[in-house]
């Protein structure tokens, strides 16, 4: 009986110990970023930037496709361009990025993207980093609408934000396109 109750004391305390941080990972969802810091919402768009700087670096070396390669160099230019937006904003407000729950998910997604395109050459790695730009643009654009500018309540950080948008949705539209035609029969890019 004792045995049994220390067993039981320890799921409790293993249950306790299980934040909400790893129920969101464990599931899959992305955290909820209830009442946010301004400063959490710019870590955020920064872990994203950095994310797609990072990828688009790597595909820029290794994709096999001169249109793949052109799409990581845009998304280098573009994210590096807003990165820097980011950090001005950042210093002109004296705002420290903080880390949280949904850039905490956001990274982790990274990383795992990261690894399996790590493992990738050529051509299937060109298919799985488009593949993977059109989800992170579409992930980003739900996150800005539903999370960031909702709860944007500094004028500045919002007007980056919208600012952002339109070139986050061509970005989407841009590796749309790319992913249709490397599917196409006959496709160079494929």
């Amino acid at each position: 009986m004792a045995r049994a109750f220390a067993l039981l004391s320890l799921l409790l305390l293993a249950v306790g110990a299980f934040t909400e941080a790893d129920t969101w990972a464990a599931t899959g969802d992305k955290p909820a970023l209830t009442n946010p810091t301004q400063a959490q919402i710019l870590h955020v768009l920064m872990s994203a930037n950095k994310a797609e700087i990072e990828d688009g670096k790597t595909a820029a070396t290794k994709a096999s496709s001169t249109k793949a390669k052109e799409l990581a160099q845009h998304m280098v230019t573009d994210h590096t361009a807003a990165l820097e937006k980011l950090n001005a904003l950042a210093t002109k407000m004296g705002w420290k990025p903080e880390d949280n729950a949904l850039s905490q998910h956001m990274e982790r997604e990274h990383q795992e993207a990261k690894s399996h395109l790590a493992s990738l050459d050529a051509l299937p790695f060109d298919k799985a980093y488009v593949e993977l730009q059109v989800k992170m643009h579409k992930d980003l654009l739900d996150t800005i609408d539903t999370r960031l500018l909702p709860n944007a309540t500094d004028p500045s950080l919002k007007a980056a934000i919208t600012e952002m948008r339109p070139t986050i949705l061509e970005h989407l539209g841009h590796a749309q396109k790319l992913e249709a035609e490397m599917k196409s029969p006959g496709s160079t890019t494929r």
